[in-house]
Protein backbone atom coordinates (compact mmCIF):
# COMPACT_ATOMS: atom_id res chain seq x y z
CA UNK A 1 0.00 0.00 0.00
CA UNK A 2 1.41 3.48 -1.08
CA UNK A 3 0.67 5.11 2.23
CA UNK A 4 3.31 6.37 4.79
CA UNK A 5 4.28 9.56 6.26
CA UNK A 6 6.08 10.81 3.45
CA UNK A 7 3.08 10.30 0.85
CA UNK A 8 0.49 12.17 3.74
CA UNK A 9 3.30 14.79 3.95
CA UNK A 10 3.07 15.28 -0.02
CA UNK A 11 -0.70 15.52 -0.42
CA UNK A 12 -0.63 18.06 2.99
CA UNK A 13 1.90 20.24 1.14
CA UNK A 14 0.05 20.23 -2.21
CA UNK A 15 -3.64 20.30 -0.10
CA UNK A 16 -2.40 23.02 1.48
CA UNK A 17 -0.19 24.94 -1.09
CA UNK A 18 -3.13 23.97 -3.74
CA UNK A 19 -0.60 22.99 -6.07
CA UNK A 20 -2.63 20.52 -8.00
CA UNK A 21 -1.22 20.65 -11.11
CA UNK A 22 2.16 19.80 -9.79
CA UNK A 23 0.95 17.20 -7.78
CA UNK A 24 -0.72 15.34 -10.69
CA UNK A 25 2.26 16.09 -13.05
CA UNK A 26 4.66 14.09 -10.19
CA UNK A 27 1.95 11.21 -9.57
CA UNK A 28 1.44 10.84 -13.39
CA UNK A 29 5.12 10.58 -13.82
CA UNK A 30 5.63 7.70 -10.92
CA UNK A 31 2.04 6.12 -11.80
CA UNK A 32 3.99 5.47 -15.39
CA UNK A 33 6.50 3.29 -13.00
CA UNK A 34 4.52 1.89 -10.17
CA UNK A 35 0.57 1.65 -10.98
CA UNK A 36 -0.35 1.78 -6.92
CA UNK A 37 0.27 5.35 -7.19
CA UNK A 38 -2.81 5.86 -8.49
CA UNK A 39 -4.82 6.12 -5.64
CA UNK A 40 -2.05 9.04 -4.81
CA UNK A 41 -3.19 10.30 -7.80
CA UNK A 42 -6.98 10.20 -7.49
CA UNK A 43 -7.07 11.96 -4.23
CA UNK A 44 -4.84 14.86 -5.39
CA UNK A 45 -7.92 14.66 -8.28
CA UNK A 46 -10.62 14.53 -5.50
CA UNK A 47 -8.46 17.64 -3.55
CA UNK A 48 -8.72 19.62 -6.78
CA UNK A 49 -12.32 19.22 -7.48
CA UNK A 50 -11.69 17.17 -10.51
CA UNK A 51 -14.34 14.16 -9.64
CA UNK A 52 -14.41 12.65 -13.06
CA UNK A 53 -10.74 12.39 -13.53
CA UNK A 54 -10.92 10.93 -10.04
CA UNK A 55 -13.43 8.25 -10.90
CA UNK A 56 -12.34 7.23 -13.99
CA UNK A 57 -8.90 6.84 -12.95
CA UNK A 58 -9.85 4.57 -9.83
CA UNK A 59 -12.39 2.43 -12.59
CA UNK A 60 -9.58 1.85 -14.54
CA UNK A 61 -6.80 1.10 -12.42
CA UNK A 62 -9.29 -1.27 -9.88
CA UNK A 63 -9.86 -2.98 -13.50
CA UNK A 64 -6.48 -3.57 -13.84
CA UNK A 65 -5.43 -4.26 -10.08
CA UNK A 66 -8.89 -5.50 -8.21
CA UNK A 67 -6.83 -5.80 -4.78
CA UNK A 68 -5.46 -2.65 -4.63
CA UNK A 69 -5.96 -1.37 -1.38
CA UNK A 70 -5.01 2.46 -1.83
CA UNK A 71 -7.69 2.77 -5.19
CA UNK A 72 -10.09 1.06 -2.62
CA UNK A 73 -10.03 3.19 0.19
CA UNK A 74 -9.92 6.20 -1.97
CA UNK A 75 -13.46 4.70 -3.83
CA UNK A 76 -14.60 3.91 0.19
CA UNK A 77 -13.76 7.40 1.28
CA UNK A 78 -15.30 8.93 -1.87
CA UNK A 79 -18.88 6.87 -1.28
CA UNK A 80 -18.31 8.25 2.08
CA UNK A 81 -18.20 11.84 1.11
CA UNK A 82 -21.53 11.41 -1.30
CA UNK A 83 -23.25 9.59 1.19
CA UNK A 84 -23.03 5.91 -0.46
CA UNK A 85 -22.56 4.64 2.73
CA UNK A 86 -23.46 1.23 1.48
CA UNK A 87 -21.40 1.20 -1.54
CA UNK A 88 -18.24 2.38 0.30
CA UNK A 89 -19.07 -0.48 2.58
CA UNK A 90 -18.06 -2.94 0.08
CA UNK A 91 -15.26 -1.08 -0.60
CA UNK A 92 -13.78 -0.58 2.62
CA UNK A 93 -14.49 -4.92 3.25
CA UNK A 94 -12.58 -5.30 0.15
CA UNK A 95 -9.44 -2.85 0.92
CA UNK A 96 -9.70 -4.94 4.58
CA UNK A 97 -8.94 -8.35 2.42
CA UNK A 98 -6.72 -6.88 0.22
CA UNK A 99 -4.09 -5.50 3.39
CA UNK A 100 -5.77 -7.01 6.55
CA UNK A 101 -2.32 -5.66 8.40
CA UNK A 102 -2.78 -1.77 7.71
CA UNK A 103 -4.27 0.58 9.85
CA UNK A 104 -6.50 2.85 7.58
CA UNK A 105 -7.84 -0.34 5.64
CA UNK A 106 -9.61 -1.20 9.16
CA UNK A 107 -10.26 2.43 10.32
CA UNK A 108 -12.14 3.08 7.19
CA UNK A 109 -14.17 -0.14 7.26
CA UNK A 110 -15.16 1.32 11.27
CA UNK A 111 -15.86 4.92 9.96
CA UNK A 112 -18.21 3.43 7.54
CA UNK A 113 -19.80 1.05 9.97
CA UNK A 114 -20.36 4.12 12.58
CA UNK A 115 -21.84 5.90 9.28
CA UNK A 116 -24.51 3.03 9.26
CA UNK A 117 -24.60 3.16 12.73
CA UNK A 118 -23.88 -0.65 13.36
CA UNK A 119 -22.05 -0.49 16.87
CA UNK A 120 -21.30 -4.36 17.09
CA UNK A 121 -19.64 -4.73 13.90
CA UNK A 122 -17.46 -1.68 14.67
CA UNK A 123 -16.31 -3.01 18.21
CA UNK A 124 -15.35 -6.11 15.65
CA UNK A 125 -13.31 -3.99 13.43
CA UNK A 126 -11.91 -1.96 16.55
CA UNK A 127 -10.64 -5.44 17.92
CA UNK A 128 -9.17 -6.40 14.76
CA UNK A 129 -7.46 -2.93 13.88
CA UNK A 130 -3.54 -3.22 13.99
CA UNK A 131 -3.81 0.19 15.85
CA UNK A 132 -1.12 2.96 15.57
CA UNK A 133 -0.70 3.49 19.14
CA UNK A 134 1.33 6.89 18.09
CA UNK A 135 -1.99 8.20 17.29
CA UNK A 136 -4.48 6.59 19.61
CA UNK A 137 -1.98 6.74 22.72
CA UNK A 138 -3.15 9.67 25.76
CA UNK A 139 -1.44 11.55 28.06
CA UNK A 140 -0.49 8.93 30.52
CA UNK A 141 0.67 6.13 28.04
CA UNK A 142 -2.75 3.92 27.72
CA UNK A 143 -4.51 3.73 24.25
CA UNK A 144 -7.84 5.31 24.60
CA UNK A 145 -10.24 4.59 21.80
CA UNK A 146 -12.23 7.96 22.63
CA UNK A 147 -9.34 9.42 20.53
CA UNK A 148 -10.12 7.27 17.49
CA UNK A 149 -12.49 10.16 15.94
CA UNK A 150 -9.73 12.41 16.32
CA UNK A 151 -7.45 9.61 14.19
CA UNK A 152 -10.20 10.08 11.50
CA UNK A 153 -10.86 13.88 11.49
CA UNK A 154 -7.00 14.01 11.26
CA UNK A 155 -7.28 12.05 8.13
CA UNK A 156 -9.93 14.32 6.54
CA UNK A 157 -12.54 13.13 8.20
CA UNK A 158 -15.50 16.02 8.82
CA UNK A 159 -15.82 17.12 11.49
CA UNK A 160 -19.49 16.88 11.86
CA UNK A 161 -19.32 13.15 11.73
CA UNK A 162 -17.54 13.05 14.90
CA UNK A 163 -21.45 13.59 16.41
CA UNK A 164 -22.24 10.27 15.44
CA UNK A 165 -19.85 8.84 18.56
CA UNK A 166 -21.78 10.20 20.90
CA UNK A 167 -24.60 7.81 20.47
CA UNK A 168 -22.03 5.02 20.43
CA UNK A 169 -21.95 2.16 23.55
CA UNK A 170 -20.10 2.66 26.25
CA UNK A 171 -17.74 -0.47 25.47
CA UNK A 172 -16.10 1.41 22.46
CA UNK A 173 -14.95 4.30 24.38
CA UNK A 174 -12.86 2.33 27.27
CA UNK A 175 -9.21 2.70 27.71
CA UNK A 176 -7.15 -0.07 28.12
CA UNK A 177 -3.25 -0.79 28.24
Amino acid sequence: MVSNHLTNGLLHYIHTTGRFASGVNLFEKLRSKEPEVASLLAKVYLDGDEEVKAVSLLYDTIKILPMDAGCLDVQAQFCMSKGRHVLALECAKRAVNSAPSEFITWARLAEVYVALEQWELVGVCLNATPLMEDELTNDVGFIDYKLLPNVYQSRHRPAEDASAWANAPSYLSRSCS
